[in-house]
């Protein structure tokens, strides 16, 4: 045979291969491939929801939880697995039926297990407002602003060395001697400018109620404290820190009942001490001590200086430039004129 008759059958067997080809696929087209492997069954793991509402605070008992499987894949890292492994504890905020437990919602009963080392709790009385009307909540951070009431009394310079305004007497010396006026009178005398005059020493304060004259002094004393604690009006725990007695509920106290809460706190020995001063409970209404509880941002801890607020601080202080009022010479009457409006005489 030939060569040019070889190439001929040999194309011809090439494409006898080619449509035997393109029919299979043909008739395979409308078909879908088989699956190669069954599809992976899905990973599951077992977590705790509690069965009813819980109160904060609350022991953690058998009949309280129960353990659900889920995907693997919506597990938080801190979920808890086991019921058995939190029976006993409690949770540190509310729980509602159906959520699931997590361990740092968890602590161990009883107030001492929250402590820090080196730190103490102390409780501190507050009312609603001090409260945020029920908004402050246990882990928060607050600081506490003192207000006071100081006597001041003036002492008033002369020869004899100083004396104090409110004395019953006043002694100066003038050409004949010795003498004696009353002390309020001395800041008529020559050397003594009016007060709120330039050269004046004096001390601003409030006048309350007769033969008192106290100064406002307001200060942010302690700062970043951390609340162990919130215990509402009428709320009281047992040693584990269980709750035995619930809130009372608005309006249920008598109008002129204040029921007063408390605020748990961690704190070391001298904020210990600021904060027992400062609950000094003084015998008139005047005189009283008040404080009141600012709360932190999350995560705010850094320490802040003050000023203070007097009424000094208040005039002196660019800040603020209170007007200090001085002496004010009255102006002599203005004479009458006759008017036609004017009442007839008689």
């Amino acid at each position: 045979m030939r060569s040019g008759g070889k190439v001929f059958v040999l194309a011809g067997v090439v494409l006898g291969v080619i449509a035997i080809a393109l029919a299979a696929m043909a008739v395979m087209g409308g078909k879908e491939p088989a699956k190669q492997s069954a599809e992976q069954p899905v990973a599951k793991v077992t977590v705790v929801e509690v069965q009813r509402d819980i109160p904060a605070h609350t022991l953690l008992k058998a009949e309280d939880l129960i353990e659900v499987s889920i995907p693997e894949a919506a597990v938080d890292p801190d979920a808890v697995r086991s019921a058995a492994t939190v029976l006993g504890q409690s949770s540190r905020i509310a729980l509602f039926k159906g959520q699931r437990l997590s361990t740092t919602q968890l602590e161990q009963p009883g107030l001492s297990n929250l402590i820090q080392p080196g730190m103490r709790a102390m409780s501190l009385q507050v009312n609603e407002a001090s409260l945020l009307s029920g908004l402050v909540q246990d882990e928060d951070h607050i600081d506490v602003v003192f207000k006071a009431r100081i006597n001041e009394v003036r002492l008033l310079g002369h020869t004899m060395g100083p004396t104090p305004e409110d004395a019953e007497f006043y002694e100066f010396k003038d050409g004949d001697g010795f003498g004696w006026v009353p002390a309020d009178l001395a800041a008529d005398f020559p050397g003594y400018p009016a007060t709120g005059d330039a050269g004046s020493q004096i001390s601003i304060r409030d006048d309350i109620k007769e033969f008192q004259a106290l100064e406002p002094s307001v200060k942010v004393l302690v700062q970043d404290l951390r609340v162990l604690r919130v215990v509402r009006p009428g709320e009281s725990f047992d040693s584990n820190g269980q709750p035995v007695s619930a809130p009372i509920v608005e309006g249920a106290a008598a109008p002129d009942e204040e029921q007063p809460g408390y605020l748990v706190l961690e704190v070391n020995s001298q904020q210990a001490e600021m904060i027992s001063f400062i609950q000094d409970d003084r015998t008139t209404v005047t005189n009283k001590h008040t404080y009141q509880v600012v709360v932190r941002a999350k995560g705010d801890h850094q320490q802040v200086n003050t000023t203070g607020i007097t009424f000094e601080i208040l005039a002196d202080n660019d800040q603020y430039g209170l007007p200090v009022p001085g002496s004010y010479t009255v102006p002599e009457a203005i004479p009458a004129t006759d008017d036609a409006d004017s009442p007839d005489e008689g």
